[in-house]
């Protein structure tokens, strides 16, 4: 079978690679359009993410890691600088939960990612929503700034003081000053995005029947996670083998990588961040200008990723 070297593409993630025949004018299938259209219809029975939403956390992730670089905050409490690249958030409810999950997003979660993003200009996160032993449900968001955890305390407890959860933990303890909200300062970078993907993308392949158990306690409403607008608008590095010498690319590729997945259809490579560095400033000298700036990255993370491990 004959076919069109510019078919034949390499689209580059963080992490992995992919080669294969590019089929972009196939239309789809009566059939694939009918499962699509289902799925907006079917009603959710736990709150494991299926495979693609998974794989959407995953790459947002990737992302987010490979173009996060080891940064510092000083501690006035501890009088030291600290160093890190992502920080942890976790946000929970003081009280018992007497609002359904839905206004909770929507009172209180969308208004602190909407405070990250205008007061602190955070740009790369990801959240995840889980339930609690005690029924409530809580938030996870990793995010590459650091926010100092008073000013993140003030601000969760202020929107969530608009359902009355604070005040209800006042009647309770005798003081307004709930213990809603951790944060961690992430500061290792080996296996970061394994640690991260294993945690905030639990989907339902893979997993034993305890845990499952543990995550239909009951079911969340509405949304499992969410990913900031500019992490899911990254396009993966991608280009064809009727530009440049494309089996030289991939014999560098197959050298550096760390494995290699062949199925009929496709060749996958795996590889460090160390790896994708030195290879995406190979292929900008082959590639030029417009292959560096097609995936949307913006000129900070460009950098972070052009720069030698």
């Amino acid at each position: 079978m004959h076919v069109d070297p510019s078919d034949i593409r390499l689209s580059i993630t963080p992490f992995s690679a992919v080669s294969y025949i590019y089929h972009g004018g196939r239309p789809r299938s009566e059939r694939f359009l009918n499962q699509y259209r289902d799925n907006f219809k079917q009603i959710r029975t736990d709150n494991l993410l299926s495979m693609n939403s998974a794989r959407k956390v995953r790459r947002a992730i990737n992302w987010l890691v490979s173009t996060s670089n080891e940064k510092s905050v000083y501690s006035k409490e501890m009088k030291k600088y600290i160093k890190y690249r992502l920080s942890f958030v976790t946000l929970t409810l003081p009280s018992k939960q007497v609002h359904s999950d839905l206004l909770i997003k929507k009172e209180c979660l969308n208004v602190f990612l909407q405070w990250i993003r205008d007061k602190y200009n955070v740009t790369k996160y990801v959240w995840r929503s889980e339930i609690q032993k005690n029924g409530n449900i809580h938030f996870h968001i990793t995010m590459d700034k650091f926010v100092y955890h008073k000013d993140v305390r003030r601000a969760w407890n202020r929107n969530i003081e608009k359902l009355g959860y604070v005040s209800r933990f006042e009647e309770v303890h005798g003081h307004r000053q709930p213990p809603s909200t951790e944060i961690k300062a992430v500061k290792k970078a080996k296996n970061l995005s394994a640690y991260l993907t294993a945690y905030l993308s639990k989907s339902k392949s893979g997993h034993g029947k305890k845990m499952k158990e543990e995550y239909n306690s009951r079911i969340i409403e509405g949304r499992l996670f969410g990913v900031s607008s500019y992490l899911s608008g990254i396009k993966p590095f991608s280009i064809s083998a009727d530009v440049g010498d494309f089996f030289d690319v991939l014999r560098k590729l197959r050298h550096g990588s760390e494995r290699e997945f062949v199925t009929d259809y496709s060749n996958v490579f795996y590889y460090d961040i160390g790896f994708l560095q030195h290879f995406i400033c190979y292929l900008s000298d082959i590639y030029g200008g417009e292959f560096i700036t097609s995936t949307g990255l913006d000129r900070s993370d460009l950098k972070s990723l052009l720069v030698a491990a």
